[in-house]
């Protein structure tokens, strides 16, 4: 699904607060979200860029169009570490 918001221009650290009409406070909400819409269909999303958090709080929006041709959608959790890298692990 990556790839479907990487063509709004949502980056990689960036808070997804609306898929389509649904409020995505969880990720498990995301995630029910992103499942419901159908292959080729466009929706509406609503982010924060994280990166320029501190000097743009701006809600960015922008329609996407899903594509599910190439993978499904999964989700992933990261495991806590101390000092050592980050281990993510599929559900």
């Amino acid at each position: 699904v990556g790839h479907v918001f990487d063509s709004l221009g949502c980056g990689r650290a960036a808070l997804i607060t609306t898929v389509g009409q649904t409020a995505t406070p969880t990720a498990e909400a995301f995630v029910e979200a992103v499942a419901s819409i159908p292959h080729r269909q466009y929706f509406q999303v609503s982010w924060y860029e994280l990166a320029d958090f501190r000097r743009d709080r701006t809600m960015k929006t922008g329609f996407a169009k899903m594509s599910r041709a190439w993978f499904p959608l999964r989700l992933w959790r990261v495991e806590a570490s101390t000092g050592g890298p980050e281990r993510w692990h599929p559900e």
